[in-house]
C-alpha cells in the first residue's frame, strides 16, 4: 500500500470515496446530515479545505486509492496553564469497504 499526501488533482477521488462513510451517516443520522449533497459542492469545500495553510490530507492507494484522511494542524497559544503548541485534529477517515 502506499500512501501520499493527497493533491487537488485528487479531489474527484476523494468526493467518490467520501460518498461512502457520507451515505452511512445520513442513513445513521438524518436529522444531522444531508442525503447525497451534490459532488460539485463536496468538491469545493475539499478543494478548501485541502488549499488551508494548516490542512493536512493523505490518500492510501493500492492499485487505485482506496482510503483517505483529512486532518488540521492548529496552534495553540501559550496562556497561564499550557506552554504553546500545535494540535492535530483529525477531520475525516474514509475506508473502501
Amino acid at each position: 500500500m502506499k500512501i501520499r499526501q493527497a493533491t487537488l488533482s485528487d479531489i474527484p477521488v476523494l468526493v467518490a470515496l467520501n460518498r461512502i462513510v457520507h451515505a452511512m451517516h445520513a442513513t445513521a443520522y438524518p436529522d444531522r446530515f444531508r442525503q447525497d449533497p451534490p459532488d460539485s459542492v463536496v468538491a469545493d469545500a475539499f478543494k478548501s479545505a485541502i488549499e488551508a495553510p494548516s490542512a493536512y490530507w493523505l490518500l492510501a492507494e493500492r492499485e487505485r486509492p482506496v482510503a483517505f484522511l483529512s486532518a488540521d494542524f492548529r496552534h495553540r497559544p501559550e496562556t497561564w496553564y499550557m506552554i504553546a503548541h500545535q494540535v492535530c485534529y483529525i477531520g475525516g477517515v474514509v475506508v473502501e469497504p
